[in-house]
């Protein structure tokens, strides 16, 4: 069963590593929705399918970790800190903010957090320190204090 395991995961490795230094986005997305059991279910070029024999307990496991992963992925990235405060009325202040700044730019997500003791506010998720940068110029003159910061980001959308 282990070696079973380990052929997989040697085999996916093997097949990815080639194309890790070109990979994209999008080449990313598809990695995360993967789903070997549906593609090898499908016929090929010529008509032929993959039967897998195999307890039915591994195939859960994998659905399970699958699963867990998706919901759960994040990356290294920045975004930019635009409140952070540790008044009496702070929690208020960010609050506002939040709201003020997601009615200004909806298409960008604003995160509110609490690190003891100050409550923050960091908007966007940009895999990149310039990406951050290029963004910090649209909102500078919003947000004069802003500033990139490097946290765990949500994968952004395409």
């Amino acid at each position: 069963m282990k070696q079973l395991i380990a052929v997989i995961a040697i085999l996916i490795v093997g097949c990815s590593t080639g194309r890790a230094q070109n990979a994209t986005t999008a080449d990313t997305l598809r990695a995360i929705h993967y789903n070997i059991y549906t593609n090898l279910a499908e016929p090929g070029a010529n008509g032929a399918t993959v039967k897998i024999d195999q307890p039915p307990f591994l195939k859960q496991a994998v659905t399970q970790m699958a699963a867990k992963n998706e919901r759960t992925f994040t990356q290294s990235g920045y975004r930019l800190r635009i409140f952070s405060d540790n008044k009496q009325n702070s929690r208020q202040e960010s609050e506002s903010l939040v709201m003020q700044f997601e009615v200004k730019h909806p298409a960008v997500k604003a995160y509110r957090s609490y690190s003891s003791p100050y409550f923050r506010v960091s908007i966007g998720d940009f895999r990149t320190l310039n990406e951050a940068k290029a963004f910090l110029e649209v909102i500078k003159f919003e947000y004069p204090k802003a500033y990139p910061v490097k946290e765990k980001i949500n994968f952004p959308p395409l």
